[in-house]
């Protein structure tokens, strides 16, 4: 009984608080391999390290270098998700602020940030040298010049896109950011729902990327002390819908 009461309550969606006259979005994503996708049975040679059948052309998945991607579909995070205002009105929202430091790299790799055209990306340095910090991803190009041991830097994101901050002192970038067309943007994982609350009523598009696979994108309207529910799906078949 305890374990059913639990499992009802994990599916329960939290209550979202909604400012009178302003309205909500939901959005969930999925992450869906290609039709015809098939998990293998356990321990049958030919297995990829997600328990996911190797893709049989290369249209299946995203190759690498040398060799197919692998997409763990079940924990596919690295997922981006904006709603766009469609009303051609510059919103009174802020993007969010991206802060990195020069002295810890990621070990796991380029770590994936979101902030919106506007937003303000810091880099700071609490390491013992100077690091040169630079970027030349087209229409958000910049140049921090020689950040000092202790020193901070800033650079404003202007273009749509992903964004490679890099380091003179490294061979992969420090960190990736997407730039979205909106102020309204946030991270997720497959399976994941995120909310926006008190946007102003009207027409948006709701839009998701991920740096391997497809998105997608669907126009929703938002009404006024309404929360709107959106379900946008990442894959090679990648089908959106509303309800």
């Amino acid at each position: 009984m305890l374990i059913a009461l639990a499992a009802a309550l994990a599916g329960c969606e939290a209550p979202v608080k909604i400012q009178p006259g302003l309205s909500g979005a939901r959005i969930t994503i999925q992450a869906k391999p290609k039709s015809g996708y098939h998990r293998p049975v356990a321990g049958v040679s030919g297995v990829d390290p997600y328990g996911m059948s190797t893709p049989a052309s290369v249209d299946d998945e995203v190759p690498q270098t040398g060799a197919f991607a692998l997409v763990d579909y079940d924990h596919l995070d690295d997922i981006v998700v904006w709603l766009e205002p469609q009303n051609r009105v510059t919103p009174d929202a802020v993007p969010p602020d991206i802060t990195l430091d020069v002295a810890t790299p990621d070990p796991a790799g380029p770590p994936l940030f979101a902030t919106g055209v506007g937003g303000v990306l810091r880099v700071r340095n609490t390491g013992r040298r100077a690091e040169s910090v630079y970027s030349v991803s087209e229409g958000n190009e910049f140049d921090l010049g020689a950040l000092p041991a202790g020193g901070m830097a800033r650079s404003t994101l202007h273009r749509p896109g992903v964004v490679e901050v890099l380091l003179d002192s490294r061979n992969e970038p420090l960190a990736r950011v997407y730039v979205a067309p909106s102020p309204w943007v946030r991270r997720a994982r497959g399976g994941q729902s995120v909310v926006f609350a008190d946007l102003p009523p009207g027409a948006y598009r709701a839009a998701c990327w991920h740096p391997r696979l497809p998105g997608t994108e669907q126009n929703v309207q938002l009404r006024a002390d309404q929360l709107t529910r959106v379900t946008l799906v990442v894959g090679v078949d990648a089908l959106a819908r509303s309800r």
